[in-house]
């Protein structure tokens, strides 16, 4: 018999010695259970024996899948099902536990390329970032803009990951455990060295708090708190969309790709591991490139008017 707990604790370890964040280990804690669950309902007692027909249902039985809302799980969580489980083999692979992998020939399901619905523009972004406000916020806001990093990246920084000298941001163990370097725009900068010289002082408790950003306490910020102070700054410029930290790097990506910038700079710059991930963004210019030519190319405006005329 399979001992559903043990793999789970297991498996708990395993992540963590990938310093994987907690809210990761605990959702795909959660996704390793479906796994595990299907294997007692199937009367499956070995895990050397599950091969690639198994997992082949396995898929199946996970597209259908109902959430809370009786609906079926969107392909990415799908996709995380499976690769917990990926992962979990490779786990046992190691401890001797199993000699075959069986999710290896496996197919992803296929994701729709769709970003955030509420990325600011670019007159939108100018107007959130001349916000008159603390030099703490002004600092954040124009970081995630300049730089795209990601929330937790931003709530882990530490002030020895500023470089003064290059204007550059260590990130240390981003997405997937991977540590890169950003660079801080001049105005980020400025307003982050403003941020420490003058707000931060007042605002820490303990002298040996190395964070770079500290809420009203002196401490590190949470994620929900760094949510609320970005939602709030951006409702304060009278901007009506819902903006996570998360838009910001969206709307950053964007407006890059929107300049011309190539999908290897802007896939650097994010932190992402594959330029499929980054392409998006490149997709999202053409159709705006597409849709400024048949506004403004004379040959389409004159087939414009033609038709109106017509109409």
């Amino acid at each position: 018999m399979i001992d559903a707990e043990n793999i789970l604790n297991d498996f708990e370890k395993y992540q963590r010695v990938l310093h994987m964040a907690e809210t990761t280990i605990e959702w795909e804690r959660n996704l390793l259970s479906w796994f595990l669950k299907y294997l007692e309902e199937q009367d499956i007692e070995l895990l050397t024996d599950v091969d690639t027909r198994t997992m082949l249902r396995y898929q199946i039985y996970v597209s259908e899948l109902k959430n809370n809302k009786n609906e079926a799980y969107n392909p990415r969580t799908q996709n995380m099902a499976i690769s917990v489980v990926r992962k979990t083999f490779k786990m046992l692979r190691r401890q001797g536990a199993v000699f075959v992998n069986p999710t290896e020939v496996m197919e992803s399901a296929k994701l729709p390329q769709t970003l955030p619905r509420n990325i600011l523009s670019v007159k939108e972004m100018k107007k959130v970032l001349s916000l008159d406000s603390s030099f703490r916020n002004k600092a954040i806001m124009e970081v995630l803009y300049s730089s795209g990093m990601r929330s937790s990246e931003l709530r882990n920084l530490d002030l020895n990951d500023l470089n003064p000298d290059e204007k550059t941001i260590f990130i240390r163990l981003g997405k997937g455990s991977k540590d890169r370097v950003v660079p801080c725009g001049l105005m980020a900068w400025k307003c982050l060295q403003r941020y420490l010289k003058n707000e931060r002082p007042n605002l820490i408790d303990d002298l040996n708090e190395q964070a770079v950003f500290l809420n009203k306490e002196g401490g590190r910020f949470s994620k929900q708190g760094l949510l609320l102070l970005v939602k709030n700054h951006v409702r304060n410029a009278g901007i009506k969309k819902d903006i996570s930290p998360h838009c910001i790097r969206h709307s950053c990506a964007t407006h890059m790709a929107d300049s011309g910038a190539d999908i290897r700079i802007i896939q650097e710059l994010l932190g992402h591991s594959s330029p499929a991930t980054t392409a998006i963004y490149i997709s999202v210019s053409i159709r705006r490139l597409k849709d400024a030519h048949t506004l403004f190319h004379p040959r389409e405006k004159t087939l414009r008017k033609s038709q109106e005329r017509i109409a």
